[in-house]
């Protein structure tokens, strides 16, 4: 949202896809939807999470995103290809350590930074990322910061590897 809390920009996906997605769900031990603003799941780990038995219980047509859990991250990985292979246009799948992650085709932590920058008339932008999904905006930013502990592909495509976000703070105030 911008500082008059408008949003910038939104991209959705289609409530038929959504409820294929969560037919496909049925193949995986969790998933959960993000929908008008709340998170769904019919086996919800947290209170913020709202039990729903069948699709047909989440309302509205503001679908955002449907996350997978597998049990590894090789697991997660081919979860992901396999659906960028099916779904080619209309959503694309990032994976991380455990899960993985679909939005609607086009949308990345890379295109939402980019948007912003020139949405807001910004010239520099900064960005911390720790796994697989934010690979897109880290490339995307001007100068980009993630952990010792990440995967060598997300730490080959920072400028900086810090050890906390406090570290990222006190480099961006000196530059």
């Amino acid at each position: 949202r911008s500082s008059d809390l408008r949003t910038l920009h939104e991209n959705k996906i289609s409530r038929e896809t959504a409820e294929e997605l969560w037919n496909m769900g049925t193949k995986f031990p969790y998933m959960v939807v993000q929908a008008n603003g709340r998170l769904y799941s019919p086996a919800p780990t947290s209170s913020f999470q709202i039990f729903v038995k069948n699709f047909s219980e989440i309302p509205g047509n503001n679908f955002y995103g449907v996350s997978f859990y597998a049990a590894s991250e090789s697991e997660a990985a081919l979860m992901a290809r396999e659906v960028n292979i099916a779904w080619k246009g209309r959503i694309c799948a990032y994976h991380n350590s455990f899960c993985m992650d679909i939005v609607a085709a086009g949308v990345s932590k890379g295109t939402a930074l980019r948007q912003t920058k020139h949405d807001l008339n910004v010239d520099i932008m900064a960005a911390i990322g720790d796994s697989y999904n934010d690979l897109s905006m880290l490339k995307e930013a001007d100068i980009s910061f993630t952990f010792p502990g990440t995967p060598n592909e997300v730490q080959a495509n920072a400028t900086h590897i810090v050890k906390s976000v406090s570290e990222a703070l006190l480099l961006l105030q000196s530059i």
